[in-house]
């Protein structure tokens, strides 16, 4: 069997196109087809709806050059291919044929020849035995099941979910690294996935900046964090916080919290920036 660290990267005779000058962004070049070539284990249907998934990520990026803004969209394909089982897939370098300009930018065609090679299934998840939750509930957290198309993309939601969750238990430096171990000869994809759940954090001291709305704001979301302080981290009490101290609807955590994780103290300390009402 092959092991291998979870880098997921990754074979296409019908060229597949989809036309219609789609705009990127005001310093790329204007996508006026993408075509698929090579492809033999995926249906046409399938192949556009890729086609199009790859223009539409890639619309609103801003990239340092050509490219780099090819590479994304060889990376992109390879991402779906992935996601459709095919782990090997070898993406080969986009052929541009530059069609036109429109004012500073190229007008371009994009052919990008794939080898898709052998569909994969998932044979199971492991993990290492140093984690607190069982091995059951580390395993509900991916939308796969043993036997299902390898699916990279629902592999990377179970690995953030599982982030999330240790994340909501004050494990700030959670770490999940995943390592596959391939079967050629069924086809199948094992993942032993190492845990490192690190240390608690605890909700450490709160900073109040910028202008207060009336006299003594400040003193009374000091007074109001003393309930919070100490308790483990979870992201999701600053929401609970806002809520406390009556603040409008409206006036998201990520507006106005700043967090700093003290690793020798194993706090997460909190600066809290007033807004203007008026703004609201």
């Amino acid at each position: 069997m092959l092991r291998t660290i979870f880098v997921l990267s990754l074979p296409f005779s019908l060229c597949l196109s989809v036309a219609g000058q789609i705009h990127v962004s005001d310093t790329n070049p204007i996508i006026h087809k993408l075509s698929l070539s090579n492809v033999h284990a995926i249906t046409p249907a399938e192949q556009q709806r890729i086609a199009r998934d790859v223009l539409r990520g890639t619309a609103n990026g801003f990239h340092q050059n050509e490219s780099e803004f090819f590479d994304e969209i060889a990376e992109r394909i390879r991402w779906e291919f992935q996601s459709l089982g095919y782990f090997k897939v070898l993406v080969n370098q986009p052929v541009v044929r530059v069609l036109g300009k429109n004012g500073e930018r190229k007008i371009v065609d994009v052919d990008v020849s794939v080898n898709e090679g052998e569909q994969y299934r998932l044979k199971e998840i492991r993990f290492t035995p140093n984690s607190q939750s069982s091995a059951a509930e580390l395993r509900a957290a991916f939308p796969i099941g043993d036997g299902d198309i390898f699916d990279r993309a629902k592999i990377g939601a179970g690995l953030e979910g599982l982030r999330q969750n240790y994340v909501q238990k004050g494990y700030v430096n959670f770490s999940a690294v995943p390592e596959t171990e391939i079967d050629e000869g069924a086809h199948s994809i094992s993942l032993n996935i190492d845990i490192d759940e690190g240390s608690v954090f605890h909700m450490g001291a709160l900073t109040v900046l910028g202008v207060e709305s009336e006299p003594g704001a400040r003193d009374k979301l000091v007074s109001a964090w003393n309930l919070y302080q100490g308790k483990v981290f979870d992201p999701r009490l600053l929401q609970r916080f806002l809520r406390d101290v009556g603040a409008r609807p409206r006036v998201k955590p990520e507006q106005i919290f700043r967090i700093s994780f003290d690793q020798q103290a194993q706090a997460a300390n909190v600066s809290m920036t007033l807004l203007n009402p008026s703004s609201f």
